[in-house]
C-alpha cells in the first residue's frame, strides 16, 4: 500500500522498534469510496443474522485475534495425530 501512495510509514520517536502507518490524501480519497462498499459487504454477510448474534460473532472474532496476538509464529504450530503403519505418528504443520 505504501508503494500505491496511499499510506505512509513513520518510525515512533518514543519507541522505534513501533512503525506507524498513516493515510496519504490520496488513501483518504479512497477510504472515502471504501468505506461504503465494506459496509455493504458486511450487510450482506450478516443478512439474517440479530443484532444479538453479531455482537457475539464480534465478540468471538476480537477474542480469536486477541489469542494469536499473544503467540508467535511459532507457538501457532497445530499439533494433530494421524494414523500410520507404525500405529500412530504426531506431526507438526505449521
Amino acid at each position: 500500500m505504501t508503494r500505491w501512495g496511499v499510506v505512509r510509514q513513520e518510525r515512533d520517536p518514543a519507541d522505534k522498534r513501533v512503525q506507524r502507518v498513516y493515510l496519504t490524501e490520496q488513501g483518504k480519497q479512497l477510504e472515502s469510496l471504501l468505506i461504503p462498499e465494506a459496509e455493504c459487504v458486511n450487510a450482506q454477510a450478516l443478512q439474517g443474522f440479530t443484532e444479538e448474534e453479531v455482537a457475539f460473532l464480534i465478540d468471538f472474532l476480537s477474542r480469536a485475534c486477541a489469542n494469536m496476538q499473544k503467540t508467535s509464529v511459532k507457538e501457532r504450530r497445530i499439533s494433530f495425530s494421524r494414523e500410520s503403519s507404525d500405529g500412530g505418528e504426531n506431526n507438526t504443520i505449521l
